[in-house]
């Protein structure tokens, strides 16, 4: 890992952190038409308050990724097997941070299961970066709660 650059699980500290990172990004993923706004559905399931619940569930894990102190990075797994969130801050994209991220999710994964098949819904702007993880789509676009996504597979070896 590069001189200053962590990643650790999230704790209830890291919820607002979190949040505003997500939401940066949340127009990228908005459904095509759509304005993201708290009338969009989808906003009241990335508020800090929404995170924190969610890294306090049994179901869920985040991990942060701190680059000098600061979180740049979040990644989370839910029910063992399904990505629930994978974001790096933009200036530090296309520097191998979300690969990272990635690497700790899936070993998050298999720590919890005999199964590395892993399931993400993700907006289109994403797929390049998930084909090259190596998953593939398994459905088309998807319009739901004001946000678009694709369903996406991963199945790793052993499976």
């Amino acid at each position: 890992m590069p001189c200053g650059v962590s990643i650790r699980r999230a704790t209830h500290h890291d919820a607002q952190a979190i949040s505003d990172l997500i939401m940066y990004f949340a127009d990228q993923f908005v459904t095509p038409g759509e304005i993201f706004s708290q009338e969009t559905p989808y906003y009241h399931e990335i508020t800090p308050d929404a995170i924190e619940t969610l890294i306090a569930s049994e179901n869920c894990e985040y991990f942060v990724c701190e680059i000098d102190g600061v979180t740049q990075g979040v990644g989370s797994l839910r029910d063992t097997h399904h990505i629930g969130h994978l974001f790096v801050a933009e200036q530090y994209q296309r520097r191998g941070i979300a690969s990272m991220l990635w690497e700790v999710l899936l070993a998050e994964a298999k720590a919890n299961s005999t199964s590395t098949t892993m399931t993400v819904n993700f907006s289109v702007c994403a797929i390049p970066f998930y084909e090259y993880l190596g998953f593939h789509k398994i459905g088309d676009r998807i319009d739901k709660n004001g946000v678009s996504f694709v369903p996406m597979e991963y199945e790793g070896e052993g499976d």
